[in-house]
């Protein structure tokens, strides 16, 4: 599996995987709640994010390095999430077909025996 960078820095904001707090939890919970009728057009998960302790686990499941998901981070204050999936899913592709195509050009019996 691919471990991702804790913060990708870009000009003027950053991408970071944040420390799982009470406060970034509820921080996070205010920004849904405020903008709460537009993001639930795109987003099922905001009817059911109704406090910031529904806000938590999504926090500390972010915060592994295991995972594309990042909070946008401007004038230190987190401002949004986003998770890069697409890349996610691209690397983990990528890091099962290099294997696979040395292994389909050994000997079957070669490619499977276990040392």
């Amino acid at each position: 599996m691919v471990d991702f960078p804790k913060r990708i820095k870009s000009d003027g904001f950053w991408l970071e995987k944040v420390k799982p707090t009470f406060e970034v939890a509820n921080h996070l919970f205010n920004i849904v709640k405020n903008q709460r009728a537009y993001l639930a057009k795109w987003l099922e998960w905001v009817d059911f994010s109704n406090s910031p302790e529904d806000m938590y686990p999504h926090l500390l499941k972010s915060s592994q390095t295991n995972n594309a998901n990042y909070y946008i981070v401007l004038n230190k204050e987190v401002i949004g999430a986003i998770s890069l999936i697409i890349i996610n899913m691209l690397l983990t592709l990528i890091a099962g077909l290099i294997p696979s195509r040395v292994a389909s050009k050994k000997d079957p019996v070669e490619a499977l025996r276990v040392e």
